[in-house]
């Protein structure tokens, strides 16, 4: 139904000019074209995983930087993931989904709801969601 196959356990840990403050603070500036992107220039995610794709249908918003790390939790491990989705949308029957590596996002602080365009992200999010867009 979402078309996410696995969602992976750790952080995304990113270069220095796609973080605020610190590297679990993933800071997008450069977002796909799509009504929930419409009118935003950044998007922070803080703590966020990134996920595997399984179906077609399902359209990448927002990708990580090519430098961008992966710190697994299980191990404290730090390795390249290069690019992968973090946030991704898809239509299905009568319905649309949005999946986001993030929640802490929505936490009202200086690195959830209050950073960046999230507010206004938030808010096409759900428009896009009940059909307004």
């Amino acid at each position: 139904m979402t078309g996410v196959k696995r969602f992976w356990n750790g952080l995304i840990q990113e270069s220095q000019s796609h973080f605020l403050v610190n590297k679990q603070n993933v800071l997008i500036t450069e977002l796909f074209n799509h009504p929930i992107t419409e009118g935003i220039t950044e998007v922070v995610l803080p703590n966020c995983t990134f996920f595997t794709i399984t179906e077609e249908d399902v359209e990448d918003i927002i990708v990580t930087s090519e430098k961008a790390e992966f710190k697994y939790l299980f191990d404290n491990e730090i390795g390249g993931i290069g690019t992968v989705p973090v946030c991704v949308v898809t239509e299905f029957f009568s319905g649309r989904c949005v999946t986001i590596g993030s929640s802490d996002w929505l936490i009202e602080d200086d690195f959830g709801l209050d950073a960046g365009d999230n507010i206004s992200f938030l808010t096409n999010i759900i428009k896009w969601l009940s059909f307004e867009t």
